[in-house]
């Protein structure tokens, strides 16, 4: 415990505010998850049992929040570079075999291209674990994939959930207390009676459309990210969530 005080005393007022504003916004979400649990038949005390829980093994791994915060960010980085910048790309525009380390065309070199500041070891046995990464001949690896898609429970599950919950509440944050300067985007389309035989349709439709503009949302961010490097500039991390979700339907009230 002492250990982590003087990091909270380096905080200034303002970021002093905005964690009670989130931690005040936590608290609402978590009592809704829990809320729904209960009325879906999950019994009260498991659901406290489970986040007791949830709050030892985050005890446990507080030494490893900056990677698990950071490591799905990176390998998202890493794919996108690896498949946009020319030096890293044949002349049919595919991404090129690289060695894992290496001055050039190596995932050591491409994490520095793509600024991800991260143990070459770590990144590379992240995306090998997510199966985003594939041995071929002479030892060289190449993705798999263009964009990240955690596919197995591991660390970047973990950071993948949490930066996306602290995301949610970020918005939420900013839309409530953001004044004149008008709300970042927060929509949604839902109907609660979509026949069974749609899903497919509606899985394929929502990932091409959201493919389209995650995509075109990337290209914007990407040329207009900050070119500083002598003078300090303000930056903030920006960006969009897009998902879709198939729950059951809710139940029918009884006459």
């Amino acid at each position: 415990m002492s250990e982590s005080m003087p990091s909270r005393s380096r905080r200034s007022p303002a970021q002093a505010r905005r964690s009670r504003a989130e931690l005040r916004l936590l608290e609402k979400l978590v009592h809704s998850v829990a809320l729904f649990l209960i009325h879906s038949g999950t019994d009260a005390t498991k659901v406290t049992e489970s986040l007791r829980n949830a709050i030892a093994e985050a005890e446990k791994a507080s030494a490893q929040a900056a990677v698990l915060r950071d490591l799905y960010v990176a390998i998202s980085k890493l794919l996108h570079t690896w498949h946009q910048d020319p030096d890293f790309l044949d002349d049919q525009a595919r991404p090129l075999p690289l060695s894992v380390r290496g001055k050039s065309r190596s995932v050591e070199a491409l994490a520095r291209r793509a600024g991800v500041r991260m143990p070459i070891a770590t990144l590379v046995g992240s995306l090998k674990s997510q199966r985003l990464l594939r041995v071929s001949p002479r030892n060289r690896v190449l993705p798999t994939r263009s964009v990240a898609r955690i596919r197995t429970n591991g660390p970047e599950l973990t950071g993948y959930v949490g930066q996306s919950v602290l995301q949610l509440l970020s918005t939420l944050h900013f839309n409530r207390n953001g004044g004149r300067r008008g709300p970042l985007l927060e929509r949604t389309a839902i109907v609660q009676d979509l026949p069974q035989r749609q899903v497919e349709k509606f899985r394929q439709y929502s990932s091409d459309q959201g493919a389209a503009f995650v995509s075109g949302a990337n290209r914007w961010l990407e040329s207009r990210r900050s070119k500083s490097s002598g003078k300090a500039e303000q930056v903030v991390t920006a960006g969009v969530h897009v998902f879709a979700f198939v729950t059951p339907a809710p139940e029918k009230p009884t006459p």
